[in-house]
């Protein structure tokens, strides 16, 4: 043991040398300053200074004090530049967009499974590749083909939510993980305990709960991957993604193989994301748009993605805007009051006569905006996935070093049927009181909010009755 824990210092070290020395080098090339940074170590540079734990609080505290919305660290000789502002991610992220389109290595989400996904692919023509198939299928117009899905899904969800209210949450994230399934998989409508759903929530849990991406100690000295189990602490990242590949494999391979079976079968499966790359695949097509060539490890990749992406998004917001209206009763009562105007007759507040549509989006102003205001006020990635300039650059006079629609429409839908049948209110505990809320988030590739308490009551009689008809076979 002795001598492996000797060898692994020495290949830390090694590696560390390494990037001081390429540091150094690479540096000595401009004379131009880097952004502003606070006080770091000597060696390690900022490697102690920044939080493992929502590290973005920091970065607004460290813009904040030293009055620049660009900031600069030095992690064990790896060079990051952190953009504090809208305008700057703009300026370079979108307007210099070819010199930051590529990404930092993911060594600890690889050695998940991820490797074959947008999020995590390096620029190239396997980047590209995949980001033809998905802008492709999620164009705004395109998805606009989902919503008949997307609506049913909900009214069913939120039917089931006013049978058991204590299980909002995992009823919300049945809704999201649903609506993915069909859309990616061509999967039927699935119940609370489809082992689909299973399948997608260890993945989620496996993805989200992996650290802020790039920013482990695998990801920084890619060696330690190869560490033994013996050797490595249960509660490590390392260890996490070791127990996690399974799950991603799962959602790799299981719904791709009953895809497969549905063809081959004459079953003649769903119309969905996989189907159609499957029947591009077989006729010999490239990727849409003659991308490059489409492999089955593209198809399962792009259709991973787009379970986890969607699934996840659209069931932390869905948390996220009850979390808000929980908060914000006036809020809610004006949401209701729109609501009203559109699905009640006769000016009978809380009594609707019909389940809401998309077709009421545009006369429902007010509750659209108090969506879109729920990912400016809890962002689910509040740090974003970190990118990679391919060259040198100059901004503001410093050198930077080289190196969401279809989910707005499933929130929107969800909220909106379930603000019209039922009123979203304080838990009240044993003793008569009501529990208080708490805020918190997760920290990950993709946060969710904590757990908290909450209840639902039927608006009306005519309200629950509306619920009460929605059945499992109108999905």
């Amino acid at each position: 043991m002795a001598q492996v824990v000797v060898l692994a210092g020495l290949v830390l070290c090694a590696t560390l040398l390494y990037r001081l020395v390429f540091a150094r080098r690479t540096s000595a090339t401009s004379k131009l300053p880097l952004p502003p940074s606070p006080p770091g170590d000597p060696i390690i540079g900022h490697f102690r200074q920044i939080p493992v734990l929502n590290p973005e609080y920091a970065y607004i505290k460290w813009g904040k004090e030293l009055d620049t919305d660009v900031l600069y660290f030095n992690v064990l000789g790896r060079h990051i530049v952190v953009l504090n502002s809208v305008k700057a991610a703009n300026d370079l992220l979108d307007k210099r967009g070819a010199n930051y389109a590529d990404r930092p290595r993911f060594a600890l989400f690889e050695l998940m499974g991820w490797g074959v996904t947008l999020t995590f692919l390096r620029a190239g023509p396997l980047f590209r590749l995949h980001r033809t198939l998905l802008q492709t299928a999620f164009t705004p117009t395109a998805i606009t083909r989902y919503r008949p899905v997307q609506a049913s899904e909900a009214h069913l969800a939120v039917s089931r939510i006013r049978a058991t209210p204590s299980r909002w949450s995992d009823l919300a994230n049945t809704f999201a993980t649903a609506v993915v399934l069909r859309i990616a998989f061509g999967l039927p409508g699935a119940a609370p305990s489809s082992p689909y759903i299973a399948m997608a929530d260890a993945a989620n849990h496996a993805t989200t709960n992996g650290g802020t991406p790039a920013a482990s100690a695998v990801d920084y000295f890619p060696a330690l991957r190869h560490l033994p189990a013996w050797l490595t602490p249960a509660a490590s990242p390392l260890a996490h993604a070791r127990r996690s590949r399974p799950a991603i494999r799962a959602l790799h391979d299981g719904p791709w193989d009953a895809t497969v079976a549905d063809v081959e079968s004459g079953r003649s499966a769903a119309p969905s994301f996989m189907r159609t790359q499957l029947e591009a695949l077989r006729a010999g097509k490239g990727g849409g748009g003659g991308a490059g060539a489409l492999s089955v490890a593209d198809i399962k990749g792009a259709a991973g993605a787009i379970t986890i992406a969607g699934g996840n998004t659209t069931w932390s917001t869905i948390v996220l805007a009850v979390l808000s209206m929980l908060m914000n009763r006036r809020v809610q009562l004006k949401a209701q009051a729109e609501l009203d105007a559109v699905l009640c007759e006769d000016g009978r507040p809380g009594e609707p006569v019909r389940l809401p549509t998309f077709e009421d989006r545009e006369r429902l102003p007010y509750l659209d905006l108090c969506v879109q205001e729920v990912y400016r006020w809890a962002p689910l990635s509040p740090v974003g996935v970190p990118h990679a300039s391919v060259a040198e650059d100059e901004y503001r006079g410093w050198r930077i070093p080289a190196g969401k629609h279809l989910a707005t429409a499933g929130v929107f839908i969800v909220m909106a049927t379930m603000l019209a049948t039922m009123d979203i209110v304080p838990k009240v505990g044993e003793d008569g009181k009501e529990i208080p809320v708490t805020v918190g988030m997760s920290n990950g590739l993709s946060s969710h909010p904590d757990h908290f308490e909450v209840d639902f009551k039927p608006r009306s009689k005519q309200a629950e009755e509306l619920l009460k008809k929605v059945s499992e076979s109108d999905v």
